[in-house]
Formats: structure tokens, sequence, C-alpha cells
């Protein structure tokens, strides 16, 4: 109850951000952004949203295999971290991957437009969930048919 993200989930819209979205063959990154809101509600989110995973920039960048940079079947730490311009607009989104010695790192979203538009959202009304969810293999695809 009282839930909303870019793809309408609980029948609202509203602005959202996925920090992780994974498993352990890959993970996205991935902001949305949404329309002008029509006084407290908004009509269209952009429900791709502008997001990069990390398969797709390395496919060995973390599996579950000792030969990844981050091997999944072990403890690692993702941190994101939020870049902004010196506008104070958001300019970028690193993601870095530890695991011991071993490193990885990427940004989401390439588009400085997209990331900039991110920033009224991200500075005022967002809220942190934690969630897990998932489905048949089919249904994840969209995350890891690539893998």
């Amino acid at each position: 109850m009282f839930y909303c993200d870019a793809n309408k989930v609980g029948g609202v819209f509203c602005p959202e951000m996925d920090i992780f979205e994974g498993n352990r063959f890959t993970m996205a990154s991935v902001p949305h952004k949404c329309d002008d809101p029509k006084g407290k509600h908004y009509d269209e989110c952009d429900r791709a949203g502008c997001g990069s995973n990390i398969y797709d920039q390395d496919d060995k960048a973390m599996c579950p295999d000792s030969k990844c940079t981050i091997d999944t079947t072990k403890p690692y730490t993702h941190s994101a971290a939020f870049e902004t311009s010196s506008s104070r607009k958001l300019s970028g989104i690193k993601n870095t991957f530890t695991q011991g010695d071993s490193s990885f790192e990427f940004y989401t979203c390439g588009d400085e437009d997209y990331l900039a538009d991110m920033t009224e959202y991200l500075s005022k009304s967002m809220t942190l969930i934690f969630s897990q969810w998932g489905g048949k293999r089919n249904d994840m695809t969209w995350l890891d048919g690539m893998t």
C-alpha cells in the first residue's frame, strides 16, 4: 500500500531510482524520470529508464565464478556515488564493486540531460525501499537474459 514507481506498480506513477537490481549473474542500475506532475500526480514515467547493466560493461565483471573480477559466490561490497556538476545537478552515478583486492567500476546512464532531470527527484521526495522479488526464469530476462 502507498508504493509507487515508474512502472505504475501500486497503481500510481512516480520517479524511481533503482540502485541495484540484480542476482549472482549481473546487476542493473536504472534512474526513471517522469513527466511534469499534474497537481500532485504524474501522468506518465519513463518505464525503461536510462540504465546500465554491468554485464554489458564487462561480462566477467561479476558472476558466480572465481575467474570473474567479483565472484558472487563470496561476499562483496557495492557502493553507489551520486556525483554532481558545478551547477549542483546530478552528472553521474558511479557504481563500485569491491572484493578483497579486486574492484570494478562503471557508470549508470550516460545521458547528462537525463541525469540532470533526476536531480529534483533525488533531492526532494524519494523514499529508500529495499525489496527482494523475482519470478520464473523467463520473467527476469530483462535483467539477465544475456547470461
